[in-house]
């Protein structure tokens, strides 16, 4: 019993499943944080590859430092921390069951927003890099960010003032069919 105790951890297991229970209350709320980080681990590779290539190369922007991992961590680190709280709060929204309408809407336009934000900076980084061609997707992802925007700020405005849910739904309803 004590060799299961060091070798598998228990208050990690714990842990972990606390987290999971939390963040993750549908198995789809998963899958679209698994791909908001991996468009995360994308965004780093092209970064590196634009600063690479506007530096001449990958050791001349190391010898330069335009290449600093400490840089990288830092924005990197932000942004970790800023999605972890948003899946946190996505996953203890669901957890409430009257507002279970309102939160199924409010999760699917938080992970399209951090996964359109996430796509626009990949596409901006390959722009950087020198790939123009892409620059039309870049437009199209910035204006779509926009839009859902503005639909959540419009979803949080008829919650404040006291709308019941179903209305609530039914006009991000009806702006996302006219979006």
């Amino acid at each position: 019993m004590a060799n299961a105790w060091l070798t598998v951890n228990p208050y990690l297991i714990w842990f972990g499943g606390i987290f999971s229970y939390i963040c993750f209350p549908t198995e789809s709320y998963k899958t679209y944080a698994m791909i908001t980080l991996g468009l995360l681990i994308l965004d780093l590779a092209t970064k590196y590859y634009a600063i690479a290539k506007e530096s001449g190369g990958f050791m001349q922007a190391i010898r330069t430092k335009a290449l600093s991992s400490h840089k990288m961590w830092i924005g990197t680190r932000r942004k970790l921390l800023s999605y972890m709280i948003v899946i946190v709060l996505v996953g203890l929204i669901y957890r409430f069951e009257q507002l279970q309408d309102v939160a199924g809407l409010i999760g699917t336009l938080s992970y399209c927003i951090m996964f359109l934000r996430e796509a626009q900076s990949v596409l901006e980084n390959m722009v950087q890099a020198g790939h123009k061609d892409l620059s039309p997707w870049l437009l199209w992802t910035r204006r779509k960010t926009e839009s859902l925007e503005a639909m959540l700020e419009n979803a949080e405005e008829a919650l404040a003032t006291n709308a019941t849910i179903e209305e609530v739904v039914e006009e991000v309803h009806e702006e996302k069919g006219q979006g």
